[in-house]
């Protein structure tokens, strides 16, 4: 597309063709203007099962970055968003500061065990009781470990292509495992026949949905006959109030 609108000369300089090519180039990345939009953008993204990647910086946003948020599977797994100008409490909200700009980060949903002390300085919506203690959700970031403002297509897209290898790990072993979102799928996976079913929460990261489900295929080691199925809890709250049970 670009090759139709941009000519160049044998005598052009390489960084003189590059600014030009990212003049023109169109991606989708989505600004961020302020810590409330921050917030909201992180939040949709978790909701549609996404993992935000954050471009922070003071100056330009580089090619490498903007032709990485067009990559088909990239985007498939990851929202991607520029911020410019984020204030100091942000930054140093994630052990930031203006220094570190630009940065590239990819964010997760993390559960750490808490004290009763801690928990109260804890909305109580973000805390889990269980027998072990309590659970306290809470974001985590992953920082770009090199010179952001230097950074090549291909090692853009291999840090966030890490991230999404975790998805697409979890995606290939719960594939064993359908997940069930009508009434219709409900029928048509248990019908008469008795059905195990897992509900979870599907914005948790990687790590903690595989455990879930590994503990599932094991459960249903000899239990031929039987169907086992997982449905997203958050999503389907009504489902899982109609079966006497909360989402917390």
């Amino acid at each position: 597309k670009l090759s139709k609108r941009l000519n160049f000369r044998a005598e052009d300089q390489p960084a003189d063709i590059l600014s030009e090519i990212s003049a023109f180039y169109e991606d989708s990345i989505l600004g961020v203007a302020d810590v409330k939009a921050f917030e909201q953008s992180l939040g949709m993204t978790f909701r549609n099962r996404k993992t935000p990647a954050v471009y922070f910086y003071k100056d330009k946003v580089p090619l490498s970055y903007r032709v990485a948020s067009e990559h088909t599977i990239l985007r498939e797994h990851l929202g991607f968003f520029k911020y410019r100008n984020p204030s100091v409490e942000l930054l140093s909200s994630f052990q930031l500061d203006d220094s570190h700009l630009p940065s590239l980060c990819y964010f997760e949903k993390t559960k750490t065990m808490i004290s009763e002390a801690q928990a109260a300085q804890y909305p109580e919506e973000l805390l889990t009781r269980t027998k072990d203690g309590i659970e306290a959700e809470s974001i985590g970031m992953v920082r770009f470990p090199y010179s952001a403002s230097k950074m090549s297509y291909l090692e853009a897209t291999y840090f966030l292509g890490s991230r999404v290898q975790a998805f697409m790990d979890f995606e290939r072993r719960v594939k064993k495992i359908d997940e069930v979102s009508t009434p219709r799928a409900l029928k048509e996976h248990c019908g008469a026949a008795k059905c195990y079913i897992l509900i979870m929460d599907g914005s948790k990261q990687p790590s903690v949905l595989n455990a879930h489900v590994e503990a599932v295929k094991e459960a249903s080691q000899g239990a031929e006959g039987r169907n086992f199925i997982w449905v997203d809890g958050v999503c389907q709250y009504e489902f899982v109030q109609g079966l006497g049970m909360t989402t917390d």
